[in-house]
C-alpha cells in the first residue's frame, strides 16, 4: 500500500510538471493529478489506521481529512473548466 500511495504521489507531481509545458491541456492535466492526489490521501488515511483498525487522533488525521477532499473539489474544478 505505501508503494502505491507514493507511485500515486509521484504521478501527481509528474502531471503538475507536465501542465506548465502544454498550455492546450493543463487543465486535464492538474485535474488528473489532483485526483492521483486523492486516492493517495486515502491510502494514506488506509496507512494511518491500518485499515481502519486502530483509532488515530484528530490532530494527526487533520491533513488527510482536510486535502483529501480539497484535492477531489480542486480536481473537478479543473476537469469542468
Amino acid at each position: 500500500m505505501l508503494v502505491l500511495r507514493n507511485f500515486l504521489v509521484a504521478v501527481a507531481a509528474i502531471l503538475f510538471v507536465l501542465s506548465f509545458f502544454f498550455d492546450d491541456v493543463y487543465h486535464i492535466l492538474k485535474g488528473v493529478g489532483y485526483f492521483s492526489g486523492a486516492v493517495a490521501y486515502v491510502f494514506e488515511c488506509l496507512l494511518l489506521t491500518d485499515c481502519f483498525k486502530t483509532k488515530v487522533e484528530h490532530q494527526e488525521m487533520f491533513m488527510v481529512y482536510c486535502f483529501g477532499p480539497l484535492s477531489l473539489i480542486m480536481g473537478l474544478g479543473y476537469i469542468l473548466k
